[in-house]
């Protein structure tokens, strides 16, 4: 089968609004287990052309992973990944960046689904700045515009904000439909994420990425390390915790067992234990919660894997 079907983007455009919403799950979040979805990849898979057809004996679960991958190969294609014309080479310091009117667009959605969901009560940056904190959206904007002093705002970045306006949505206690209005940000995120390339086939390369970020906001918020960041982290913990998604990166589908003895989920359950666990560093609550979001990455994994 190839990863990337000419025929993947006729056959999702020719799907009703129902049924390209539970696609657009599918291909952010890689959900196939639901019979609503499943229903829907072997619908897909049937209008495949037979030089794509799958053999009989093929076991299901590996078909819909197959399918999934041609639709998100199909996904990344469309959003000019690969080929983009926004590539650091044909850009120039000085220069408006190719990103600039995706950024602003961006942040204008962003503010926009926050703002209708109660999460901030203006759609002005600086109540957006208040959840993500950090550096000014102004100068960013400006950075990418007349000034020509940025070529796009990087991934570190785009996951800190992801991570703190989630913990706003799950702490908002006024919040009726928490799971609606995460779900909306992921998709505007997982767009942006996109277009710029900060994207791996591997669907857990982003889980890991954005757990070694929500680990650090509960230990930011502790006081333990300054600032949220990979080295404030890698000092705290001992340990290099981006051989996590480094190595998930480029892993999409050969085995990938945490409990190998140099398994890097494994070294960072043991670095958790020893130097926040063993040291007092945190409440017993805290520590829990840190513990909790390792479990449920582990848990994907898991899944994923064995499946």
């Amino acid at each position: 089968m190839n990863d990337r079907d000419p025929h993947a983007k006729k056959i999702s455009e020719s799907l009703s609004k129902q049924q390209r919403e539970i696609l657009a799950k599918i291909i952010f979040y890689d959900k196939a287990s639901s019979k609503e979805q499943v229903e829907l990849l072997e619908n897909i898979a049937r209008k495949l052309p037979e030089s794509q057809a799958f053999e009989e004996n093929s076991e299901r679960n590996e078909k819909m992973k197959s399918i999934i991958k041609i639709l998100r190969n199909n996904w990344l294609e469309s959003e000019n990944v690969k080929g983009s014309p926004c590539k650091k080479e044909n850009w120039k310091p000085g220069k408006p960046s190719p990103y600039r009117t995706r950024f602003l667009k961006f942040i204008t959605e962003l503010k926009n689904e926050l703002f209708e969901h109660g999460i901030i009560t203006s759609t002005t940056d600086k109540v957006l700045e208040q959840i993500i904190k950090g550096e000014r959206l102004a100068y960013i904007k400006r950075d990418l515009g007349k000034q020509g002093k940025r070529f796009n705002i990087s991934e570190k970045s785009l996951d800190l904000w992801y991570v703190r306006i989630e913990n706003a949505i799950l702490t908002n206690n006024n919040l009726k439909y928490k799971f609606t209005a995460i779900l909306n940000v992921q998709k505007i995120f997982h767009h942006y994420y996109t277009v710029s390339g900060y994207v791996s086939m591997n669907p857990l390369y982003k889980k890991a990425r954005l757990m070694i970020f929500k680990i650090g906001e509960i230990l930011l918020k502790e006081g333990v390390i300054r600032a949220n960041t990979e080295n404030e982290l890698i000092k705290l913990l001992k340990y290099n915790c981006t051989d996590l998604y480094k190595e998930l990166k480029f892993d999409e589908l050969k085995s990938y067992n945490i409990q190998r003895k140099n398994s890097p989920i494994k070294s960072l359950y043991d670095a958790i234990r020893n130097n926040i666990d063993k040291e007092n560093l945190i409440s017993e609550n805290k520590l829990n919660m840190i513990y909790n979001i390792v479990d449920e990455f582990a848990v994907k994994l898991l899944n994923h894997y064995d499946s």
